[in-house]
């Protein structure tokens, strides 16, 4: 149920909303803007000779500027508020993809990856923590399921609109993706009202993200580790397995931009079918630990079977398959750190998620490029055994009743 929040008239020409239902449509345009650069991204690896394992590097850079950084995100959203640090990271990203357009030289690209990732933590996360701030209690889990489910759609159709633009025209495809971004941090600026933040007791203020996870988890010390262990090794194997999959369909099948985006918007339509019908099932609930121990275990034996796979059409089927349970997979980690928020502040919690989410994508992606470069086969490993031990640790959580 989305909950809509009414405010006094200010002194602006217009009122300002707090609607959950502007939010999720800005979201789900900023989630597609986001995502129209990615299929094309092994296209400018392969057309500038650039080795195999810079599809890793490059996005582990990004992830890395994420994970520094959302500390800093965390303390400016109880600060000077959610809708400045969102509008900031649209602004910083659309200059990071300025940056990657024009970058020919491998530390270019990664320098601005790096810079990309700073302002997109700070977009993901404080987008999490609006979600949290405008939902009543018992609405947090489903609000979260549906941010997770525009993320995958939106993902979808990003991936789809990139595809075809870069095929037409690399250049304008980011020009496009630019003024998006741009956009969007002007339409947050301008009509939307967040909470008074002079009124949040912030628990966790340090810039340094070892020291944050310090204070973080010792206010729950085995919950938070718990936590912080099944997101950054979950998070380690579908990102690796994400990135292996989106180059190896340009480096091995020499698949154009645009059927790479036609694949992922395949697998965004499936998985937005089953996210509004098991998943939200699921959700209605209350229940997450289950699901969310299968979805692990069944992700971690697919990558593992990849690993021994040659059959194209049994290689896509697999696929598909593990797209579509990432999507859930999405839906319960989110939920899974709503739960989480109970203990500490909504900025705090989500930062905490997002710098763990962000340094599973830095060593996943990171690794998974490294290990493709000296042999396929094992990467697709390194994702199910990521995926695995992950499962191992969530179920000992439950066994332990800390989630």
């Amino acid at each position: 149920m989305l909950v809509w929040y009414n405010h006094p008239m200010n002194s602006q020409s217009f009122k300002k909303t707090s609607s959950l239902y502007f939010l999720f449509g800005l979201f789900f345009f900023e989630l597609i803007a986001a995502n129209l650069a990615h299929p094309a991204t092994p296209t400018l690896i392969v057309e500038r000779g650039l080795p195999s394992s810079t599809f890793g590097l490059a996005f582990a850079a990004m992830s890395l500027g994420s994970f520094l950084f959302s500390p800093l995100w965390s303390f400016l959203n109880d600060r000077i508020g959610r809708v400045h640090v969102f509008a900031i990271g649209c602004y910083g990203y659309a200059l990071g993809q300025t940056m990657f357009l024009f970058a020919t030289q491998l530390w270019l690209i990664v320098l601005a990856r790096f810079i990309a990732g700073v302002f997109v933590g700070g977009v993901m996360m404080t987008q999490l923590v609006l979600i949290l701030d405008h939902s009543m209690n018992s609405d947090r889990a489903m609000n979260l399921s549906i941010h997770a489910t525009l993320f995958t759609l939106g993902g979808a159709l990003g991936y789809l609109i990139g595809g075809y633009l870069a095929d037409i025209d690399l250049h304008l495809m980011f020009v496009i993706q630019i003024i998006a971004l741009v956009s969007t941090g002007l339409l947050m600026h301008c009509f939307f009202k967040g909470i008074d933040v002079s009124t949040i007791i912030e628990k966790s203020s340090s810039f340094n993200p070892l020291r944050f996870f310090n204070i973080v988890i010792r206010i729950k010390p085995l919950e938070f580790t718990l936590f912080s262990v099944v997101v950054l090794l979950s998070m380690m194997g579908t990102v690796a397995f994400d990135q292996i999959f989106n180059f190896y369909l340009k480096d091995q099948l020499l698949f154009p931009a645009s059927m790479n985006g036609l694949i992922k918007a395949t697998f965004g339509v499936m998985s937005l079918l089953v996210n509004m019908t098991l998943g939200r099932l699921i959700i209605q609930r209350k229940w997450f630990k289950f699901p969310l121990s299968i979805v692990l275990i069944v992700t971690s034996f697919i990558a593992l079977v990849l690993v021994f796979l040659r059959d194209f059409n049994l290689f896509m089927i697999l696929s598909i398959s593990f797209f579509i349970l990432n999507s859930l997979y999405l839906i319960l980690v989110q939920v899974y750190s709503g739960h989480m928020s109970a203990f500490a502040s909504n900025a705090t919690v989500m930062g905490l998620y997002n710098a763990i989410r962000s340094l599973g994508m830095v060593l996943g992606s990171f690794l998974a490029g490294q290990l493709y470069q000296i042999n396929i086969s094992s990467s697709f490993a390194f994702s199910s055994l990521s995926l695995g031990i992950a499962a191992t640790f969530f179920m000992f959580a439950v066994m332990q009743k800390k989630v």
